[in-house]
């Protein structure tokens, strides 16, 4: 192949969303067999909140199906970086025991370039907060597969399972985990009937010539919040 076949081949792979599917398995079309999970977080934040533990319990509900789960690994750190040493090893571990490495969605094991960045800056430009969704091309999971070196990947959820969609398996997933429904707590207050409840007396200590800390004190409430509600009283 001539440099200029090459360069032109290059471009088209990096301009082309690639079809997560093209490369990875679903569990669902394989038969039991041996299996080695794979856990990543992005932060170590989300590593503190338990979500490695989270996933790996919902993974290891593929033992009741039949597969025999021979290892587990984690990451924490980008889906996208360069040099992800346990992922690599994971794979090694996967292809020289004949199992296939599996996680939970396609985005665990890879995502595109900057992503978290880029989806920032994406809602910065259209100054709202919805879900951006941004895709690994066909060169990033070509580069994808070099590093698992023929390590046989895939997923508990379908690998082309829209993005909106795995967040809300994994919403559910982590509900289950801590118990946690999700929702008001039944009984609990809105921040505005909170507000609306405790504004008359806001006012009336206000105007009795305590401060704003000495308010919250009193009413129990972050003075800082009392401070919010009379400033939105005099705006609103």
């Amino acid at each position: 192949m001539s440099k200029r076949e090459y360069s032109s081949r290059r471009i088209e792979a990096i301009r082309t969303i690639a079809t997560a599917s093209h490369y990875i398995a679903h569990i669902d079309d394989l038969p039991p067999g041996p299996v080695v999970l794979f856990l990543r977080v992005s932060t170590p934040g989300q590593e503190r909140k338990g979500h490695l533990d989270h996933q790996e319990s919902k993974l290891r509900q593929l033992k009741d199906r039949g597969f025999d789960i021979i290892g587990v690994f984690r990451e924490t750190g980008a889906g996208w970086a360069a040099v992800r040493v346990r992922f690599e090893t994971a794979a090694a571990i996967s292809k020289d025991g004949g199992a296939t490495l599996v996680a939970e969605s396609s985005g665990r094991f890879i995502r595109t370039y900057r992503y978290g960045e880029r989806v920032k800056e994406a809602r910065q430009r259209r100054g709202e907060r919805k879900t951006v969704h941004l895709l690994p091309n066909v060169a990033e999971y070509e580069a994808l597969l070099a590093l698992v070196d023929g390590a046989a990947l895939a997923t508990l959820h379908h690998p082309n399972m829209p993005e909106a969609e795995v967040r809300g398996e994994e919403s559910k997933r982590g509900q289950a985990a801590t118990g946690n429904r999700g929702g008001r707590p039944k009984g609990k207050m809105s921040k505005k009937q909170r507000r609306e409840l405790n504004m008359p007396k806001v006012v009336e200590l206000r105007k009795s010539g305590l401060s704003f800390r000495a308010i919250g004190e009193k009413l129990g409430i972050a003075w800082s919040t009392t401070w919010a509600w009379m400033m939105r009283n005099r705006t609103g």
